[in-house]
């Protein structure tokens, strides 16, 4: 609390925004200690929680083969919540500051598998920056493929999950219009 300017009957208002703003003071990031410290992290640390975040992935992937449901596919909001709670964790200490990277590839191949995407991830150009970090995809194609009709067999209707069909927004930020918002104009 004294780091954040919260130990007296007073707030320190200044050193409250630094604490929010870099952090509580922390350990070295695990990724600068000796290579037999990284090494014990990433075997006891983060393998096995790359090991959980694929069986939840392979355990959609059976789900999906088995027809359950498109909202039976993806692992609960709870379980999810506390992969990324376990991931900011990991990647805090071994950065310095916690992403979710790792956790996000997974969850974008998870909803592939739930209906709710109208397309494949994989099938979009892509190209990775020379340090893995960053993935460049081609605007143009991925356009394409939200505003191309759904595929469905003679006579079927296309599989749609949820009430309403979802709509590509604006830019590549606005990925997309949110299904359960419905402008007045659309009613």
């Amino acid at each position: 609390l004294e780091g954040a300017g919260l130990n007296g009957p007073g707030v320190d208002y200044s050193k409250l925004v630094r604490w929010l703003l870099e952090g509580p003071v922390s350990r070295s990031p695990v990724k600068t200690l000796s290579a037999e410290k990284r090494s014990d992290f990433l075997l006891q640390r983060w393998l096995p929680f790359q090991g959980i975040v694929q069986r939840h992935l392979a355990e959609a992937r059976e789900r999906k083969a088995s027809g359950f449901s498109a909202h039976e596919v993806m692992p609960s909001h709870e379980t999810l919540s506390l992969l990324v709670e376990q991931n900011l964790a990991l990647t805090e200490a071994w950065h310095g500051r916690g992403n979710i990277s790792m956790l996000y590839e997974a969850f974008m191949e998870m909803a592939e598998l739930d209906g709710h995407s109208v397309y494949v991830f994989r099938d979009i150009p892509q190209q990775r920056s020379s340090d893995g970090y960053t993935r460049v995809l081609d605007g143009q194609a991925r356009r394409r493929l939200y505003s191309a009709k759904p595929q469905s067999s003679a006579g079927a209707e296309p599989l749609l999950v949820g009430r309403m069909q979802q709509n590509a927004g604006e830019s590549a930020i606005d990925n997309l219009q949110l299904p359960n918002i419905m402008r007045r104009q659309d009613a």
